[in-house]
Parts: C-alpha cells; sequence; structure tokens
C-alpha cells in the first residue's frame, strides 16, 4: 500500500515538475526572443509596447492554464494526505501566484 501511495504521488510530482519546467523554458524563449526582436527594431518603440503586452498577455493565459494543473495537483495530495507533497506542490502554487500578480500589475 506505501508502495502504491508513492509510486501515485512521484507521478502526481513528474506531472508538476514538467508543468513548471515548460512553463520557465517557454517564458525564458519568449523573453529571449522579445529581447531580440526589440534591439532590432529599437526605432518601432510604439509597436515594441504592444507586442510587450501581447507578451505579458499571452504568458498570463499560460500561466493560468498551469496555476488550474497546480491546484488540481494539490487537491490530488490534499485528497491522499502525501504532506510532503501538499507542501512542494504549495511551494510551486505561491510562486506562480506571486508572479501572476506581478504581470498583471
Amino acid at each position: 500500500k506505501d508502495r502504491q501511495a508513492l509510486e501515485k504521488g512521484a507521478g502526481v510530482w513528474d506531472h508538476v515538475v514538467a508543468l513548471v519546467v515548460d512553463f520557465e523554458s517557454e517564458l525564458r524563449r519568449l523573453l529571449k526572443d522579445g529581447i531580440s526582436s526589440s534591439a532590432q527594431t529599437s526605432a518601432k518603440g510604439k509597436e515594441n509596447a504592444v507586442s510587450d503586452s501581447d507578451l505579458i498577455q499571452a504568458q498570463l493565459v499560460s500561466m493560468n492554464i498551469v496555476l488550474e494543473e497546480l491546484e488540481e495537483a494539490m487537491r490530488q495530495a490534499e485528497a491522499h494526505s502525501w504532506n510532503l507533497l501538499i507542501c512542494a506542490i504549495g511551494a510551486e502554487l505561491e510562486t506562480f501566484k506571486e508572479a501572476q500578480s506581478v504581470l498583471e500589475s
């Protein structure tokens, strides 16, 4: 029984890690591409402002999807009383909520 719980919990954690890593990789790529395109088109300030805004909006949409999936993983961990997993997922959730708040302001 404990072994099965460990395997299920590990599967949930693997999913959480994949969500976070994928989001961070995409964000890094978008920031790098955004910086490159800003440097190339510095004379077009207004166009860059729009694309920066679009970039932020796209990240907020992605972030909301990740947050929903993290919350689902948290519900799963809580339903099984996987306390260490609850703490780990809770830390990721808190970080994403703080980042979302920064992007929204």
